[in-house]
């Protein structure tokens, strides 16, 4: 058995704290993302009259269905990735599926950053404060999944050498 302060096993230390805290941070930036998809439509919506509500009604109905279904879709990712970042920084099971979705997460959040400045720059968003804040939540959401991944890999490999060098599996490194 090594020394529990040997350096591979501060790094799993490490590791394991650092997988907990960015999952904890991949959950908030969903329930935010949910609260600010809410109160965007919320505030959005202006009535001018009442035949136009009655005609745009059933637009507006399919329209919060569409978004309520694509955030649980998001949501659920982020849950599965969270579970799956919490499974892994214990040591329990190695399971890809959260690291392919943290990933694709990673994919989607560089697209919203890159249209968000784009956007910007076309002149399609005229209020400074309001894209300046989404790319600020959107580069913190890619920092965080990139190292949920990062941690995810490196906490495999350090367990993976470890358990090489004891010759245990590597499920029982911790």
């Amino acid at each position: 058995m090594t020394d529990i302060n040997s350096e591979k096993r501060i790094a799993i230390r490490k590791y394991h704290n650092q997988l907990k805290v960015t999952s904890n941070g991949v959950i908030i930036l969903g329930l935010w993302s949910i609260l600010k998809t809410f109160l965007m439509m919320v505030s959005d919506y202006d009535v001018e009259g009442l035949e136009d509500f009655e005609r745009t009604t059933f637009n507006v109905v399919a329209l919060c269905i569409i978004f309520a279904i694509v955030l649980a879709i998001d949501f659920r990712f982020r849950l599965v990735i969270w579970r799956g970042a919490r499974v892994e920084a214990y040591g329990r099971n190695k399971n890809n599926r959260y690291l392919v979705l943290a990933f694709f997460l990673i994919l989607v959040s560089a697209f919203s950053m890159v249209s968000i400045v784009v956007g910007f720059i076309n002149g399609d968003e005229k209020d400074f404060s309001l894209t300046l804040t989404s790319l600020i939540v959107e580069t913190t959401s890619f920092v965080i999944l990139c190292e949920l991944v990062y941690s995810g890999i490196k906490m495999r490999r350090i367990r993976a050498e470890i358990a090489e060098s004891e010759g245990i599996k590597s499920e029982e490194v911790n």
